[in-house]
């Protein structure tokens, strides 16, 4: 009971002003300004649009380099027991070929 007599005598003795404030987000611009800012962003977002596809046209249009070969260390594919699958991984398409005797088409 004492907690709600506490916390309603501090409720009741702040000042009306401070009960009243209202938190303005983008700040106290005018209406106008608000639209000169709207305007000012959308021509910077159009600018910016042809700008990032030229850049991904050029990146994507330029050869790259392929990775080297990985050498093949004895220790990179130990397995002490087979796989409940067989002996290939699970999604090694090109050993499940050979595995079944058909050649793969590459």
């Amino acid at each position: 009971m004492q907690a709600a007599r506490c916390a309603l005598q501090r409720f009741t003795s702040r000042a009306p002003s401070q009960l009243r404030q209202i938190r303005q987000m983008s700040g106290a611009v005018s209406h106008e300004e608000e639209i000169k800012q709207m305007y000012f962003w959308q021509k910077v977002s159009l600018a910016a649009i042809p700008v990032c596809v030229g850049v991904a046209i050029w990146d994507l249009s330029h050869a790259h380099e392929h990775d080297h070969d990985q050498i093949q260390y004895p220790y990179m594919h130990i397995r002490t027991k087979d796989f409940p699958w067989g002996a290939c991984s699970l999604f090694d398409t090109h050993c499940w070929e050979e595995q079944k005797g058909g050649h793969s088409e590459e």
